[in-house]
């Protein structure tokens, strides 16, 4: 870092991902890719389809969800400082 340059705070995304019909869904993929970037951030739900991803850098990501039997989601989210949820629904093929 460069003097006179700030470090921006790191950024903690939570979130719960959850069938149409409210079930939560573990085993879902879920992957962050910085927008434009190469480098991706990986995790996969637990037992309660929660997820969190730790250490990411503020800024816009293209996330991508997927689990067997259920369509693939895809979408774009913009990340800021501190924590941050972002729940999802899947929806069954």
């Amino acid at each position: 870092m460069k003097h006179g340059e700030v470090s921006a705070a790191p950024v903690l995304l939570l979130g719960t991902v959850r069938s149409l019909d409210g079930q939560p869904l573990p085993g879902v993929v879920v992957r962050l890719r910085p927008a434009g970037g190469v480098a991706v951030s990986t995790t996969v739900t637990g037992a309660d389809g929660s997820y969190r991803i730790v250490g990411l850098e503020p800024g816009r990501y293209d996330v991508e969800l997927e689990r067997e039997g259920y369509l693939s989601a895809r979408s774009k989210i913009r990340l800021v400082a501190g924590k941050q949820r972002y729940d999802v629904g899947l929806q069954s093929q």
